[in-house]
């Protein structure tokens, strides 16, 4: 049994390591959130899923937290495996279709969970990230969530479709990220989800930003298809939007 803890990105990132848990058990039960069960459910891998609770204790011979699995297998930074996707999006889940007018999507999140001990570092203000929506080629989506009636304004004063009600559960979110053509995060979930789906993404880091994403790297060493933008002072969002703006008009004029 291997249950999740802390965070829903952290159990995202490491839920690469499952199948190697697999091959070394006879079965592989997962005890999870609720957002987070679906997209477990899926992973061929995985042979039960349960909600925190009551598990019985006869149901399983060894249980481990998620984030112990690269320690316990022995994953080193050399022998990280880091082919994407390693998770997929169930049949069953319905979500609408975005509609194509000819520009690339762009998904946007800008705030991570407030009880996160340094979110007053990694989340960004709405106004300051909405300065990337100036770019009017591309079409701008809100993956964040929740939204106050602020939020929501902000998003429609800039011409940016507020998803917040088809973001039932990460599979839900998986499956509007699958239609994005990138992805722009600060350190959330949802770049993890989107990572994790091999979707082209910009995650947007302040200098305290943590272990995961090292200290000079400019790609992730996690997820292949996420590049990595830094902030040199801490709190100048501006300037970070600024050259995620640059980036992102890089990327689509290859």
């Amino acid at each position: 049994m291997v249950h999740t803890e802390q965070g829903n990105g952290d159990a995202i990132q490491f839920a690469r390591f499952l199948p190697l848990v697999r091959a070394r058990c006879s079965k592989l039960i997962i005890v999870c959130t609720e957002p987070l069960r679906l997209l477990f459910k899926n992973m061929e891998c995985v042979d039960e899923v349960r909600l925190p609770g009551n598990v019985p204790a006869d149901l399983f011979d060894v249980y481990c937290p998620i984030m112990s699995l690269a320690g316990v297998l022995n994953i080193t930074l050399e022998t990280l495996e880091t082919h994407t996707p390693y998770i997929s999006i169930p049949k069953e889940v319905v979500v609408p279709i975005l509609p194509d007018n000819g520009k690339p999507k762009i998904g946007l999140v800008w705030a991570g969970s407030p009880t996160q001990q340094i979110n007053h570092h990694r989340s960004c203000p709405i106004e300051a990230m909405m300065g990337i929506t100036e770019a009017a080629q591309y079409d701008f989506y809100s993956l964040q969530l929740p939204l106050s009636n602020k939020h929501k304004q902000v998003l429609a004063d800039n011409n940016v479709t507020d998803l917040e009600q088809e973001l039932v559960s990460y599979s839900h979110t998986g499956a509007l990220v699958q239609q994005m053509d990138m992805v722009i995060s600060v350190c959330t979930s949802v770049v993890h989800l989107s990572g994790a789906l091999n979707i082209p993404s910009l995650v947007l880091l302040s200098p305290y930003a943590d272990w995961r994403w090292l200290i000079d790297e400019e790609q992730s060493i996690w997820y292949p298809s996420t590049a990595i933008l830094r902030q040199e002072e801490s709190g100048n969002w501006p300037l970070l939007i600024d050259r995620a703006k640059a980036y992102l008009n890089e990327h689509f004029d290859r």
